[in-house]
């Protein structure tokens, strides 16, 4: 395991990564789609989530989209 920090400086530094690329399982740019979804929130449940934002130090909308992650099992 490599972290974040060692794998950005190999790659600045222009050194091979491959070691730790998983080349046989790649992901697809169309599996990283996004596509986007309106909801109706009540006034207190917009509350409740910028305040978990504010505490989480995310934008509202990537707290929605955890949540939403963690609740159908991606995290």
């Amino acid at each position: 395991m490599i972290s974040a920090e060692e794998f950005d400086r190999k790659f600045d530094d222009g050194e091979s990564i491959d070691e730790y690329l998983d080349l046989q399982n790649p992901i697809l740019l169309e599996e990283l789609a996004e596509y986007k979804v309106t909801i109706n929130l009540s006034k207190e449940m917009k509350e409740k989530l910028v305040n978990m934002s504010k505490r989480l130090n995310l934008s509202f909308e990537d707290t929605i989209k955890a949540l939403l992650a963690k609740e159908v099992g991606l995290i």
